[in-house]
């Protein structure tokens, strides 16, 4: 896996071209190669996600349902722990 010239895992989930039980293998990869990005960039995460996943590792099915449509993975989590827990 070449950094910069592959698109990143989320981007490739989102293309069905990953599955998202193979983040494994990019950490993996991020961690074998040379760095040039931060762990959250190089899965194609924002801060907000990638601190989230870390919590949560079984939230990347909402990240990538967030991202489809459009929406604040962080605001949508927020909200169903305010409904299930409020």
């Amino acid at each position: 896996m070449e950094g910069r010239l592959m698109s990143d895992f989320i981007t490739l989930c989102l293309q069905e071209k990953r599955r998202p039980e193979e983040i494994d293998d990019y950490v993996d990869a991020w961690h074998d190669g040379e760095p040039a990005l931060p762990l959250h960039e190089f899965l194609g995460m924002t801060p907000a996600e990638y601190q989230l996943w870390v919590q949560a590792p079984s939230i990347l099915p909402l990240i990538l349902d967030a991202r489809r449509t459009g929406k604040d993975a962080a605001g949508l989590i927020a909200q169903f722990n305010a409904l299930h827990h409020g």
